[in-house]
């Protein structure tokens, strides 16, 4: 099996990435961790409530 040499470098000086497959894939983490800060945010929020004897 032929070399093929280093890995190539999946994301530019400035960090951005270098291919839209790449992009995407970064924008749908980036997406996900939002979804789950707003969920624990929202988790908490309920319990805060709960305290003050309020229902969310």
């Amino acid at each position: 099996m032929a070399e093929l040499g280093p890995t190539p470098q999946l994301y530019t000086l400035d960090g951005w990435p270098q291919t839209w497959a790449d992009l995407f894939t970064r924008l749908d983490a980036l997406q996900r961790r939002e979804d789950q800060r707003r969920q624990d945010g929202d988790a908490t929020y309920r319990h805060w409530l709960s305290h003050e004897g309020r229902v969310a």
